[in-house]
């Protein structure tokens, strides 16, 4: 992958959005436990997290090395309109069945994660991950990810660079 190809400003919007997200959760869980709260919600939070900027970082990288693959297959060559419309048509269906993939890869992650969170105990038979503490990260992601390219949409169209 390219290293210019590399969303970083999307990657930080994410991790930001995520971290926010699991603050409120546990702020939500304090209160709601009368100003205590389970190291759970934590670990729970922060499994959430990683599996969510994880699986963005898979669908970024897999999607960019698939589309680098045809550009080099590409090179300089001047094409028709015809031969335009076949090469872009042979390679968007390449990335799309990368871009599949990567999803199935990313729904069995979020899956295992909460598997994961639901099933470990620590010696006390306490949970290690709270599951519902795990779930919010993995659930407000696309929403994230729509809010955050509406922002980047705003700021370009505003001549400010992203």
């Amino acid at each position: 992958m390219k290293k210019n190809n590399f969303p970083i400003v999307e990657t930080v919007a994410v991790v930001i959005g995520e971290l926010i997200a699991a603050a409120i959760t546990c702020l939500i869980f304090f209160i709601a436990n009368g100003f205590t709260i389970h190291y759970s919600v934590f670990t729970g939070s922060a499994l959430g997290i990683v599996i969510m900027v994880a699986n963005f970082l898979l669908l970024a990288i897999s999607t960019n090395i698939a589309i680098d693959k045809a550009m080099e297959e590409r090179g300089t060559k001047e094409f028709t309109d015809e031969e335009a419309e076949e090469f872009a048509a042979k390679h968007k269906a390449k990335i799309a069945l990368v871009s599949r993939i990567s999803f199935f890869v990313r729904v069995a992650t979020m899956i295992g994660a909460l598997v994961l969170a639901f099933l470990i105990k620590d010696a006390n038979g306490d949970a290690v991950f709270n599951v519902i503490a795990t779930l919010v990260p993995l659930l407000v992601f696309y929403p994230l990810i729509f809010v955050s390219q509406l922002l980047l949409q705003r700021r370009v169209k505003n001549g400010q660079s992203g």
